[in-house]
């Protein structure tokens, strides 16, 4: 993911002379909703603004480059840890290290600047908030790509946050931050079944139920770019080889891509098998969902 600020300027408008707002903030709004978080995009003059539970979102008075401005509506207190449930699946997990109080103002711009005006005073610390969500129970994981009791990709939990450090900055009045974005997936399985196929993979496998269990995080930030824990790269690469009698397994990989508008997630294995004197040799089997942002 080389550009993700190119990515959110064909989408948005990010970073353009006429952004203002409009597009990213619906989008923010019906995120929102679908998580079951309360919200609702009210009009400005000018402009528009996100009403949500914690934040008001606007965007920036007219500069180069417009922006957005977030305002705290309630005071999150120096060593709070918090978890707010917003539906069965989904909540926020809130960490903070100083006091972040009600009239706080965050300001974002272009690429990813961002900036704490306290109420009052000064401001130095650390916040993180984290969207996660969990299974039922350990019967019941998140199947997010796939089909239960088909071939498919499965957790135990997801998460995705942003943690900014913020240190005072005397000459400009004001705090500074570096943000971090972060991702996780814990307690995740790649299952490749073949039960129901037909013809010679049917005949082959004789539906083979392949399991691997995986579980890799990742963040981004401005000064450090995009980094994987796991793996070196968006292609993970689950198993390298294991064999089942006389059926070779090889190069059990889970690949992520960027195409166009979309990302395709693929999970992929090579099987070689013995037929007597002849080797039949399946590349490629898996199956691949493109992901498509509109």
């Amino acid at each position: 993911l080389t550009a993700p600020k190119d990515l959110f300027r064909t989408l948005y408008g990010w970073g353009n002379p006429g952004f203002d707002g409009t597009v990213l903030l619906e989008r923010l709004n019906s995120t929102l909703n679908l998580l079951g978080a309360p919200s609702r995009v009210i009009d400005l003059a000018p402009g528009k603004a996100l009403e949500a539970s914690l934040l008001t979102v606007t965007t920036t008075p007219p500069t180069n480059p417009t922006g957005l401005s977030a305002t705290l509506k309630y005071s999150i207190l120096s060593g709070i840890v918090l978890t707010l449930p917003i539906s069965a699946m989904w909540s926020v997990h809130i960490k903070a290290q100083g006091a972040f109080d009600a009239g706080l103002v965050a300001t974002i711009t272009p690429p990813l600047n961002v900036t704490f005006k306290p109420p009052a005073g000064t401001l130095s610390g650390q916040l993180d908030m984290e969207l996660v969500a969990k299974g039922a129970d350990p019967t019941h994981p998140i199947v997010f790509l796939g089909q239960t009791g088909g071939s498919r990709v499965q957790a135990d939990s997801i998460s995705f946050g942003a943690g900014v450090g913020v240190n005072w900055d005397s000459a400009a009045n004001v705090a500074k931050a570096d943000p971090l974005i972060r991702f996780a997936v814990t307690g995740g399985k790649v299952i490749i079944n073949t039960e129901g196929s037909d013809g010679f993979v049917a005949k082959l496998l004789g539906g083979l139920k392949l399991e691997s269990t995986i579980d890799f995080a990742g963040d981004y930030s401005i000064n450090n770019g995009l980094h994987f824990r796991g793996s070196s790269a968006l292609e993970i690469l689950l198993a390298p080889h294991f064999s089942l009698g006389p059926l070779s397994i090889n190069a059990l990989t889970l690949s992520v891509g960027i195409r166009n508008d979309g990302f395709p997630i693929a999970v992929t294995a090579d099987l070689q098998a013995s037929l007597g004197p002849l080797v039949a040799v399946v590349q490629g089997l898996g199956f691949q969902v493109n992901v498509v942002l509109t």
